[in-house]
């Protein structure tokens, strides 16, 4: 496998009730459009190199990962992750991630499903690997209250679940997810090599 990559994992400050009742929006769900008005609470990354880190201000995890030399891999790292850090970095770093070469395995599973299919990283880790996220955490509250070793063990939790599911599709070309509704375990192709750099 490619030893040139960096998967990372970012948690939000607040929840998603917070930034509905903050922005006066209807439903919770509305709230997952607001990355930006989550805040920042933690984020972690994995590489061959350096291993695990982890981040406690935003600037601090943009400022690594710009520096990185090689892929990012996320799950869900476009549209939700890497938004997070806008509220607290300038717009100029912000364009910058935007730009460096990356994997987001969400958006390239979406991509080859052709919006049929909804997962969730927890979803798609227990059909895959046979394990899943920490169960009945919520994050925010985590840091809210300043129990961050939790919050860190919770945050790295993800980061591995993702560089499994990185290393799967690489080896496997296909990911697996259980289709809503169903509890039969369903695949579809990847290829990963391709994303790399």
């Amino acid at each position: 496998m490619a030893d040139d990559y960096c998967v990372f994992d970012i948690q939000p400050a607040k929840s998603l009730i917070e930034v509905k009742e903050e922005l006066g929006l209807k439903d919770e769900r509305s709230a997952f459009g607001f990355p930006h008005r989550m805040g920042f609470s933690i984020g972690c990354t994995f590489s061959p190199k350096d291993k695990f880190k982890f981040f406690s201000t935003a600037d601090e995890m943009a400022d690594y990962l710009l520096k990185f030399k090689g892929k990012l891999v996320s799950f869900n790292g476009t549209r939700f992750s890497l938004p997070v850090l806008l509220d607290e970095i300038d717009i100029d770093k912000f364009l910058r991630l935007q730009r460096l070469p990356h994997l987001d395995i969400l958006a390239d599973f979406y991509d080859r499903a052709q919006g049929r299919f909804r997962v969730s990283l927890d979803n798609m880790a227990q059909a895959t690997l046979g394990r899943g996220k920490i169960s009945g955490v919520d994050s925010p509250m985590l840091f809210e209250q300043g129990r961050l070793s939790e919050l860190s063990e919770y945050c790295q939790r993800n980061v591995e679940l993702v560089d499994g599911l990185f290393a799967f599709g690489l080896q496997n070309r296909k990911i697996k997810f259980i289709p809503a509704g169903d509890n039969k375990v369903a695949e579809i192709k990847v290829n990963y090599d391709e994303a790399m750099p």
